[in-house]
This record gives C-alpha cells, structure tokens and sequence, in this order.
C-alpha cells in the first residue's frame, strides 16, 4: 500500500519533489520504478486539475522516517527495559527545596 507522505514543489513550480512510503519497505525499488513510469500519466491528469501554464516534473523520493520512529522506539523501550535505577529512592534535591516551617522561599508575607 502507498501513502503519499509529503510534497515540495519548486518557487517556479518546475519540480514536485513526492514523498512516499509504503506498508512494505520491501517493495521500495519496484515502487519507484513504477512511479517513475507512470509519472507521465500523473503529470497529464494533473494538467487536467491545475490551472497553471506548465505542471511540475514528478520526482519520487521514499519516505523512511516511518521505519527510522519505529527503530527509535525501539531503542527508547530496550533503554527503559534495561534500565537498572531504582524509581524509589528519594533524592536528596526534595528535602533542600521546601524550609523548615513549610513555606517555600520567596512565598512568605511581608507587611511593610
């Protein structure tokens, strides 16, 4: 299946860069390939639709970033499995921030 992920297309409106990616990364180059052919025909019905004087040349370019997030997850949750601090040990930190008598500094009254 292909999903068009993105398009930027060119100041004078000469070049449309495609986005794609795909439910099966494996399918990559036979995709290509056939956009690459078919762009002429993409190009004619767009000619149809647009009210310009020229249609942009069709330039397609997969789109990893999908594969790319799903590796950094990855990574993310084997660092958090493998992660061997305890959660509760208090921190030093949370007893030096609050005084003595429960007012926080720069939250007392002043009556001048």
């Amino acid at each position: 299946m292909l999903t068009i992920a993105s398009v930027e297309v060119t100041r004078d409106l000469s070049v449309a860069k495609v986005y794609f990616s795909l439910f099966d990364p494996e399918e990559r180059k036979e995709t290509q390939d056939a956009l690459a052919r078919a762009s002429g025909f993409l190009r004619r019905q767009l000619a149809r639709q647009m009210n310009t004087r020229s249609v942009p040349q069709l330039r397609f370019h997969y789109d990893d970033s999908a594969e790319r997030g799903a590796h950094m997850s990855a990574l993310i949750a084997d660092a958090v499995a493998t992660n061997t601090t305890s959660d509760e040990e208090p921190s030093d930190d949370a007893a030096d921030d609050s005084s003595s008598d429960g007012n926080v500094a720069g939250d007392r009254n002043s009556d001048a």
